[in-house]
């Protein structure tokens, strides 16, 4: 645990070390950016436009003592133009960033850079005073001309600071860049110095994991693999303090039983198949002896079996008989009714043809007045003329579909009068067929009658048959219990020898060690074994008189 702590704790601080290097050079490069280019290049850039404005300033000064006036407005519009974009500069470096300025390396740095700031800024408030701007936004040119030595004087005085300014942030920069790389030199000597020190703690862990470790545990999968191979003569090694020496003290535990238990078992197996034998053959020869009485019972029960066989045949056929009668009677019955509901359907057509005849009255009616109706039309389409040529011939085709109507109607009638004859001599048919059905019916009925006379007889002689059947079925299955009883037994008995044959097989297989307590353990089980032994031969003699007795 020592070591892995060592070793955890240089891999801390070598992430410590990275993290120091990593901060040195993220504030480095953070004034670089965020201070030194920023103000550099708003310092150059502000410089540039007062030139420019001083450039405009004197053009506006040549052009108005030329008297070329568009000129002149032209040059102080880019004057004022330039002056804004001075203001914008002038605004970025009057904005201090004292959080950024308070993470430089040192204090006194940030002064000196705020008073170069100072000087840039007061320089330009005095070449660009509150008289100039004034002066510029109402266009008075002669303050303008006036101001023009003032602006050269100020341009050339700002133009020397920025120039210092410049070799300030330089000189600055390098000195940053110097500091950072000379911090992450030393952390690399200082991660490489830990690395080394973690490869050698990882080797010494990885030793120390071989020896105390992987070794004892290959010795204890060596000691598994003779077990799993039945070997239980394997000498453990010496038991540790640790984990490793606990489970060898386990392992060896584990081994004595499973000596004392395997013993035990090979002598448990020895004796127990020794009885087992003994009740087999005992439980053979009982079992040959009742098969032969129950052969004898046997046969007796299958002469009562064919006889009742017979008498059952006889019953079961007038039975059968029986229900075929039953079942015809109920057949003719039924016929009997489905003639009756057919002739009760005939009539119900026959008076829905009644029912048609009416309508097809009306449907006549109907197609008489529509044909007055067409005949008036085509008289009115007449008087009408040329106008009423169209309803003429409207009128026409109607009075021809009354009249197709009135001979559809007609056949329709003589069809339904021919129907009700034919459901009339169905109806007729129907009457008789259902009169022979039911005299069907009833000489069914008295055949049935006959028939189950008959089944009734059968039946008493099959009762009679089947009690005397019953008695030997009886003294059948008696017999047969128990010589299924004494072939359960014998088979139990030889199952029980051939798996006590199989134990001591298998137990046989261990190879053990005899030690004083497995002998103590197998002594005491011998006793007990001698005693159940002894005790079987006393249950199997009374076991081999009962079967006598039966």
């Amino acid at each position: 645990m020592a070591v892995l702590a060592a070793l955890c704790a240089l891999i801390i601080a070598v992430l410590l070390n990275s993290f120091s290097a990593i901060k040195e050079s993220n504030d480095a490069v953070n004034d670089l950016a965020s201070i030194n280019i920023l103000q550099a290049n708003a310092a150059n850039r502000l410089d540039s436009s007062t030139w420019q404005l001083h450039k405009h300033m004197a053009d506006f000064g040549d052009y108005d003592r030329r008297a070329m006036r568009e000129q002149a407005a032209a040059s102080l519009a880019l004057a004022k133009d330039t002056l804004v974009q001075a203001d914008r500069y002038y605004e970025i470096l009057n904005f201090r960033d004292h959080d950024a300025l308070a993470n430089t390396a040192s204090r006194d740095a940030g002064n000196v850079r705020h008073e170069f700031l100072d000087r840039i800024l007061g320089a330009y408030q005095q070449m660009t005073d509150a008289e100039f701007r004034q002066a510029l936004d109402t266009n008075d040119r002669r303050t303008l001309n006036a101001a023009r030595a003032k602006i050269e004087e100020g341009v050339l005085q700002l133009s020397s600071i920025v120039s210092e300014f410049s070799t300030f942030s330089g000189e600055r920069s390098e000195l940053r860049f110097k500091r950072a790389d000379s911090a992450a030199n030393n952390a690399l000597t200082i991660n490489v110095i830990l690395v080394v020190l973690s490869a050698l703690v990882a080797l010494i862990t990885l030793w120390a994991i071989s020896r105390l470790i992987l070794a004892p545990l290959n010795s204890a999968i060596a000691q598994c693999d003779a077990l799993a191979e039945n070997d239980l003569t394997q000498d453990m090694p010496p038991a540790s303090n640790n984990e490793v020496g606990r489970l060898f003290a386990a392992m060896h535990r584990m081994q004595n039983n499973l000596t004392s238990v395997i013993s035990q078992l090979q002598q448990a197996t020895t004796r127990v198949a020794g009885g087992a034998d003994d009740i087999a053959s005992g439980s053979q020869d009982l079992s040959a002896r009742t098969e032969q009485q129950a052969s004898a019972l046997q046969e007796t029960a299958a002469s009562m079996e064919e006889i009742s066989g017979t008498v059952r045949q006889t019953a079961s056929t007038a039975q059968e008989a029986e229900k075929l009668v039953t079942t015809s009677s109920e057949k003719a019955m039924e016929g009997a009714d489905e003639v009756a509901r057919t002739m009760t359907l005939m009539q119900a057509i026959e008076e829905g043809s009644q029912r048609m005849d009416t309508i097809l009255s009306s449907i006549d009616s109907i197609a008489f007045q529509t044909n007055i109706l067409a005949l008036n039309a085509s008289v009115e389409a007449a008087r009408a003329g040329e106008h009423g040529r169209g309803f003429a011939v409207v009128a026409e085709e109607v009075r021809k579909l009354a009249s197709q109507t009135a001979t559809s109607s007609r056949e329709i009638g003589d069809m339904l009068g021919t129907m009700r004859e034919q459901i009339r001599q169905g109806s007729t048919q129907a009457s008789v067929s259902g009169d022979k059905m039911r005299d069907i019916a009833a000489n069914i009925e008295h055949l049935n009658a006959m028939i189950g006379e008959l089944s009734l007889s059968a039946n008493e002689q099959e009762t009679g048959v089947e009690q005397i059947g019953t008695a030997v079925a009886e003294m059948d299955a008696v017999t047969q219990q128990n010589a299924m009883l004494v072939q359960k037994t014998s088979s139990s008995a030889a199952m029980l020898s051939a798996e006590s044959h199989r134990l001591q097989g298998i137990t046989s297989l261990f190879r053990v060690r005899h030690t004083p307590d497995a002998e103590e353990s197998g002594a005491a089980l011998s006793s007990l074994s001698s005693t159940s032994h002894g005790g079987d031969h006393t249950l199997k003699r009374p076991m081999l008189a009962s079967a006598q007795d039966i």
